[in-house]
């Protein structure tokens, strides 16, 4: 068994890995959002095409439409709603992986 210490020292070692690894997971899912709702995106001007935005916080990443309007165009035309749907299942999935890559090192160690 592990003292509080021994427990506190490996979660200090493991934290820039999971950091690391979430980031890359979080940004490279964003991306694939954000070229997915912009195909999905209707097109009259390409405003609201061209302003679907990854914006990201440090910590978490977002894919925003910039556009005033375009809560009114996924009421009628849904773009966004596709495109996370085309990309929840591999983000969980990727998710799930780095938990289990988590567990695995605190398994061994």
């Amino acid at each position: 068994m592990r003292t509080p210490e021994e427990i506190a020292e490996l979660l200090r070692a493991l934290t820039p890995f999971i950091e690391r690894r979430a980031k890359e997971i979080l940004l490279a899912n964003g991306q694939l959002f954000q070229g997915l709702a912009q195909i999905y995106a209707p097109v009259k001007t390409g405003y609201l095409r061209d302003h679907i935005a990854l914006i990201d916080y440090g910590d978490s990443v977002e894919v925003a439409s910039e556009a005033p309007y375009s809560v009114f165009v996924e009421a009628k035309q849904p773009f966004m709603a596709p495109a996370w749907s085309q990309v929840e299942p591999q983000l969980t999935e990727q998710m799930e992986n780095l938990q289990r890559e988590i567990d695995s090192f605190v398994q061994q160690h």
